[in-house]
This record gives structure tokens, C-alpha cells and sequence, in this order.
């Protein structure tokens, strides 16, 4: 399990910029006994389902979802341009 904290940074660009954290979680439960306690509620449950993939510097990633197909292409913004 993965948890990710993700801002958006407001720019005039056709891309997202955002500031992104993640660390890995040894245990699921106690990380979510903590959000929890923050204030948090959980609003929706889903699984994803992700494929990645690497092109040039760029990581590329395919996720299917309950509701949709998404494609996410992160990296510099000099290297998704050759992507």
C-alpha cells in the first residue's frame, strides 16, 4: 500500500504541476486508524487496477477503474514533451 498526498500548483500550462508525497505503509489499518483521527471520513472505495510503463524519462501510467480509463504521464515537462 502506497499513500500519496497530491497539490495542485496553479500555472499557465497545458500540464498539471503538482507537489506530490509518497512513502510506502507497512500497515494498511493503522495508517487508516490515523487518517481517521485527523478528521477524515471515507467517501469512496474503489480498486484500481494500473499498468506502468517507461518511455524516455517519462513514466507512463494506464489505471482502470470502475468508472473509466485513465492515462497519467508524469515526469519533467521536457521529457513528457518526447514522450
Amino acid at each position: 500500500t502506497v499513500l500519496t498526498f497530491k497539490q495542485r500548483i496553479r500555472q499557465d500550462s497545458a500540464a498539471k504541476h503538482q507537489i506530490e508525497y509518497e512513502t510506502e505503509v507497512a500497515d494498511f489499518e493503522e495508517v487508516n486508524n490515523i487518517i481517521e483521527s485527523l478528521g477524515c471520513r471515507r467517501a469512496v472505495v474503489y480498486e484500481k487496477k494500473r499498468k506502468v510503463y517507461r518511455l524516455r524519462g517519462a513514466e507512463i501510467a494506464a489505471d482502470e477503474l470502475p468508472f473509466g480509463f485513465y492515462l497519467e504521464i508524469e515526469g519533467r515537462i521536457t521529457d513528457i514533451g518526447q514522450a
